[in-house]
């Protein structure tokens, strides 16, 4: 089944892989700091998904959350189009499954294989969009095993003429990429982008001009402001809309939903940023009163703290509950949302 991540900040927190494992071998990867992605294995299944959409989901914590059709993000650790799919086709199956059932969902991919002909007839029924991280060819040296920038580039130009929304994905962004990533503005555009997220990189040593924030080294927020504004003042003017996919400026982009379709779907709001930066009143459900132990995905894929302690009393939590803990906990604040200043405002704010 997809699973749950990053509830408390995410308005697509649940990820769905047809893969573990990427050959693609991007020297960044956060996933090869936990396993050897080299390893590859299957993972859902056109089945599963079916068994999903069908809500078919054993008493799930996603089932106690949502009455409606959540997105699916697709490769949130695994490239789902990554070069063994040719081989095996689980993508292929699965898109089948999408384009039946009209379910929506994001793909995340470097990989080109998306717009070949048997895929681009399938995205045409589906209720997608599709997100391609790309930066500039100076990233191709350390994404060796994926499409390079100019082929991710035509690909995205053959899946928006089909009429499908493309997101590109500034990730991992640097702040000496500034210019290259604005140089390629023109290019996102002709090849019919929708909007850019930007989120810069997390080390997991001490480097040159980051500081420690609990288990990364960042960049300060000084550093990534100004970045941000004025590489979204040059895709706003070419009609390209900036979402940020970091947490610390998350405020600062077109919309709060960093993905770039909560125009287009129905997404999860009941959630910090929303809570903090939204004009509008969260809408908390009664279905946020279940207890959220049981199912696989467990609420310490989403804790405010690892210690056994923590993992034990949220067992006992529903959502509206875990929602308080984290507006009252600076860690988390300061980890997944706001930025000093932010947190001084409503440090002392209970949502419900």
């Amino acid at each position: 089944m997809p699973k749950m991540s990053n509830i408390l900040i995410c308005d697509m927190p649940l990820r769905f892989d047809t893969y573990k494992g990427c050959s693609h071998g991007c020297e960044y990867c956060f996933v090869k700091l936990k396993t050897d992605i080299s390893k590859i294995q299957n993972d859902e299944s056109a089945q599963t998904l079916l068994n999903f959409i069908n809500k078919r989901r054993n008493g799930e914590v996603v089932e106690k959350i949502f009455d409606y059709d959540i997105p699916l993000h697709w490769g949130g650790v695994s490239d789902p189009f990554q070069p063994l799919e040719l081989e095996r086709r689980r993508s292929l199956d699965c898109l089948k499954v999408f384009a039946k059932t009209k379910y929506p969902f994001i793909i995340s991919t470097k990989n080109a294989m998306v717009s070949r002909p048997e895929y681009l007839e399938l995205l045409k029924d589906c209720n997608c969009a599709v997100q391609f991280s790309a930066i500039g060819s100076s990233y191709d040296d350390f994404e060796k095993g994926a499409s390079t920038f100019l082929e991710r580039v035509e690909a995205m130009k053959k899946i928006s003429e089909i009429g499908i929304r493309v997101i590109v994905r500034a990730q991992p962004m640097l702040p000496k990429m500034e210019n290259e990533l604005t140089e390629n503005l023109k290019l996102f555009k002709e090849a019919g982008v929708h909007g850019l997220i930007i989120e810069f990189m997390k080390y997991k040593y001490k480097a040159v001009g980051t500081l420690k924030v609990r288990g990364d080294n960042v960049y300060p927020l000084e550093t990534i402001k100004p970045v941000f504004d004025r590489v979204k003042k040059q895709a706003n003017a070419l009609g390209i809309k900036v979402y940020a996919g970091e947490n610390r400026l998350r405020q600062y982009g077109d919309s709060l939903n960093c993905c770039g379709v909560g125009d287009l779907w129905k997404t999860h709001e009941a959630n910090l940023n929303h809570l903090l930066f939204d004009d509008k009143k969260v809408e908390l459900k009664e279905l946020h009163n279940n207890i959220l132990s049981g199912g696989s995905s467990q609420p310490n894929q989403w804790s405010l703290g690892q210690s056994t302690k923590d993992l034990e009393l949220l067992k006992t939590l529903n959502y509206k509950k875990l929602l308080n803990m984290a507006m009252q906990s600076k860690s988390s604040l300061s980890d997944y949302t706001i930025d000093k200043k932010a947190y001084e405002a409503i440090k002392n704010f209970k949502p419900y």
